[in-house]
């Protein structure tokens, strides 16, 4: 059986990771605007970090988790071949 294994966050995690997030960016699939979480990244990150823990403790992901933004990148040959 194959099976993944999901590390801990710390807040410091969330604050890196919320520094390489780019402000000029519209809103992700949450509706949180990437400034808005930069001006509240301190009060946030403890908070975030918990709830983020307690999921992948409990294996309970919201359906919003559960989406991917799929976006298909141009290689090389012909642009209108699907497999290019």
């Amino acid at each position: 059986m194959n099976s993944i294994f999901l590390s801990p966050i710390t807040p410091e995690g969330i604050l890196t990771l919320v520094k390489g997030l780019d402000s000029k960016k519209s809103y992700g699939q949450d509706d949180i605007a990437e400034r808005a979480l930069k001006l509240s990244k301190y009060l946030l990150a403890p908070l975030l970090s918990n709830v983020i823990n307690e999921c992948i403790c409990d294996g309970v992901f919201t359906d919003h988790l559960k989406i991917a933004k799929v976006v298909p990148i141009f290689k090389s040959g012909g642009s209108e071949m699907p497999t290019n």
